[in-house]
């Protein structure tokens, strides 16, 4: 049973504390005329989903002539899309132009503080896309919108509750901000590591100092006494599954797990998407059983290249045509995760690339992929290699976690404070502001 909203808060609808109004788009819409270097910003979707609530930038920018075919907005409204990708608001700190995938909220000062409407809005994304009508694309009616109900706190107390909320996406967006951070400082790790290795002591080879400690090879110039292989040389198995005839009905939600490209990605297995097989249907299918440490590799389609390793604890698991398994003699941890880093890297994805070259649909064939080049260290520097790439991924899925923790704890903060179900503070000197 919903929770009563506290008897102060005004119990009222969108459309009877905002007027709103659609955009409108010149046309036609490609045409130059209507764009220029500068001036007010055209919003499109990717300028509001990349702007964390508060859009200061666009991409585009619009002509005197096509601001007047368009619905011009200013610093302080309110906009949401309501075409395609339904629900997602933004507070305005810029002028700009929107066009009729869009709607603009104003003259609701009175009633409505800016970041607590566009809390409001955040918070009901998913009803205003369940909600949408579905065409060759969603729109969502503005009416739908008018008629959504709310519960209307004080101004000072929804000033409050927004500064709360802006307080958790801060912390999220200075997350998200260190974590491409370290993504990028691994593509650096990664390739010192990958050209320069590690020495005796754990450092990295300087080829400044000591040139004649490094020699040329069709990789570049490597350490000396590595050797430069191919996955033919060092794998005992190399080969792919097949797609189970039936279609989607032999599919499962348990039993032998069953993975297919989608699962494979540079960041690792996932199993959000994950099908599973009957233990009959993997018994038949032993020749494409794939076993922890394995490493994967997608040979075919749109994801060609994504690779990863198979990991410990998942059990039996099979793969379909479109992933490749590669597994060594001596299965572990550090060589799956030095093996999948080489593939994953430039030294792995041009190579891929030149086989694919044309966008051959065919993708890698077993040939082409035995004959990959890899640099081989020996192992005890491979295993310091993966070790210290394993280390900085600790850091990037600690921060991971850590954002996933915040947005847990932001879609309950928004539950609770825009129903009332937990009250915020107002010092008294402001409830009489």
């Amino acid at each position: 049973m919903p929770h009563p909203a506290p008897h102060e808060w005004l119990e009222t609808t969108i459309g009877e504390i905002a007027r709103i109004r659609r955009g409108a788009s010149p046309r036609p819409i490609d045409s130059p005329l209507w764009f220029a270097d500068e001036g007010p910003g055209w919003v499109r979707i990717t300028d509001v989903t990349r702007s964390n609530g508060r859009l200061r930038s666009t991409e585009q920018y619009v002509s005197r002539k096509g601001a007047m075919r368009s619905v011009a907005v200013y610093p302080g409204q309110v906009i949401m899309s309501i075409c395609a990708t339904i629900g997602e608001p933004v507070v305005l700190e810029m002028e700009a132009c929107i066009h009729d995938g869009f709607v603009v909220f104003d003259r609701y000062e009175k009633n409505a503080f800016s970041r607590f409407l566009y809390h409001f809005l955040k918070f009901s994304t998913e009803k205003f896309r369940s909600a949408g009508q579905t065409g060759t694309q969603a729109n969502l009616n503005t009416g739908i919108v008018r008629e959504t109900k709310l519960f209307l706190p004080p101004l000072r107390e929804q000033y409050r509750i927004a500064e709360i909320l802006d307080t958790i996406d801060e912390a999220i967006q200075k997350t998200e901000a260190l974590i491409e951070k370290l993504k990028g400082m691994k593509q650096g790790l990664l390739h010192d590591l990958l050209t320069r290795g590690l020495d005796e002591r754990g450092k990295l080879r300087d080829p400044k100092t000591h040139p004649e400690k490094f020699k040329d090879s069709p990789l570049g110039r490597v350490p000396i006494e590595w050797d430069l292989v191919t996955i033919d040389d060092i794998a005992i198995h190399v080969g792919s599954g097949a797609t189970p005839r039936g279609g989607n009905e032999v599919y499962k939600t348990s039993g032998v797990m069953f993975v297919r490209s989608q699962n494979v990605t540079f960041n690792g297995l996932t199993v959000e998407d994950i099908v599973y097989i009957s233990s009959k249907m993997h018994e038949h299918m032993r020749r494409s059983a794939i076993y922890p440490y394995d490493v994967l590799l997608n040979i075919t389609g749109a994801s060609i290249g994504r690779c990863c390793y198979f990991p410990v604890g998942l059990g039996e698991a099979n793969v379909n045509q479109h992933v490749c398994g590669i597994r060594l003699p001596s299965p572990s941890r550090d060589d799956a995760v030095y093996l999948s880093s080489v593939l994953s890297s430039w030294i792995g994805q041009h190579q891929v690339d030149i086989f694919n070259a044309g966008g051959n649909r065919e993708g890698l064939n077993y040939e082409q992929l035995r004959s990959f080049l890899i640099p081989w260290p020996d192992r005890e520097e491979r295993f310091m290699i993966a070790r210290a790439l394993s280390s900085h991924d600790t850091k990037i899925n600690i921060e991971k976690a850590f954002v996933d923790k915040l947005r847990l704890l932001k879609k309950g903060l928004m539950h609770d404070l825009l129903t009332g179900k937990v009250r915020v503070s107002v010092p008294m000197e402001e409830r009489r502001c």
